[in-house]
Parts: structure tokens; C-alpha cells; sequence
């Protein structure tokens, strides 16, 4: 099913169908992570200050779109970047994603999650996973600590919309 990697403390799948948490403590020791947020809702990127002061995250940007946002982030060595799938700017997911992406970070989808479409061309795009906005403030954080590992995210939103066909780092959240 996968081989376990000690020394870097992940879990190499070769199918979706096996699930694996890291212990909670492996999460207390990591290092502060660098954040930013893409939301056209100000409601949303303030909420998500907040949350980033409680679950001890780097907030280092935080825009109402990705132009705006890269212009912020830029020499900041940003880590993970949490976005809306639409955004009042008009602008496409799929660029959006390929964009934040192309600037270094891994990228979340923080949305509704009601647009299979949407979020397909999202996680083809090159996003770590979807989180839905009615989850807990608690499994986005959790999110983010395994993005920032460099993790694929197997929960039940991403794995609704991916097949994946080589051996790949996933973690259930």
C-alpha cells in the first residue's frame, strides 16, 4: 500500500483508498508557515487573520485578486496560498492557480465548492486540494501545515474530482 519515510515523516500511496494522519504532535513541532489569502470578499480575508493568528501561521498577503496578491508576495518566500474559486475580478481559476503556482507557493482552494468544473480545473492547474468553506477553521489549518509539506491533500472534495495513476504523496485530512 505505501512505504513509510521516517526521516521526512510522509507516507508514498499508491492508492487512493488508503488514509493516513500524521500524529498531532508531528504538527506542533513544524515551523511557522508563510500564508497568504485570494479572496474578493473582505469578510473572508479578515476571518482568515484571524484564524492565522490562532493557528500561529505567517500571514504575509492578502488580496481581493492574484495580481494584487503577487505584487505582496513577492521576495516574501511564501509558502501556501489559500483562494477562492471565483473571484470578482472575472479571472479564470485555472490561470489564477497556474500563475500563483508559477510564483513558488503551494495553492488551496478555499470555496463553496459547488463547481465541479471549477474545481477541476483548479486542481489541473497545479492546486494541492479543495478545502470547502463550510469545514472547520481547524481542517484548512491542517491543510495548510501539509501544503506546505509539499502534500497532496486526499480529501473527500479532491478525490471526487482526480484520478491519480502514479504513486503520489497523499495525506487524508
Amino acid at each position: 500500500l505505501g512505504d513509510w519515510n521516517p526521516s521526512t515523516s510522509s507516507l508514498t500511496l499508491t492508492t487512493l483508498s488508503a488514509y493516513w494522519r500524521y500524529p498531532e504532535s508531528s504538527l506542533e513541532v513544524m515551523e511557522q508557515v508563510r500564508v497568504a489569502i485570494v479572496d474578493d470578499h473582505e469578510a473572508v480575508r479578515l476571518g482568515f487573520a484571524g484564524a492565522c493568528k490562532q493557528f500561529d501561521f505567517e500571514l504575509v498577503g492578502s488580496a481581493p485578486t492574484v495580481s494584487e496578491l503577487l505584487e505582496q508576495i513577492e521576495g516574501k518566500d511564501c509558502e501556501v496560498v489559500v483562494t477562492d474559486l471565483s473571484l470578482a475580478d472575472g479571472s479564470l481559476v485555472s490561470e489564477n492557480v497556474e500563475r500563483l503556482v508559477d510564483a513558488g507557493p503551494a495553492v488551496l482552494i478555499f470555496s463553496i465548492a459547488d463547481k465541479q468544473s471549477l474545481m477541476r480545473s483548479a486542481l489541473l492547474a497545479g492546486a494541492t486540494a479543495i478545502v470547502p468553506k463550510s469545514q472547520p477553521m481547524s481542517e484548512l489549518a491542517e491543510a495548510i501545515r501539509l501544503a506546505a509539506q509539499g502534500i497532496i491533500i486526499n480529501n473527500p472534495e479532491t478525490l471526487s474530482l482526480i484520478h491519480i495513476s502514479e504513486p503520489t504523496r497523499l495525506l487524508s485530512i
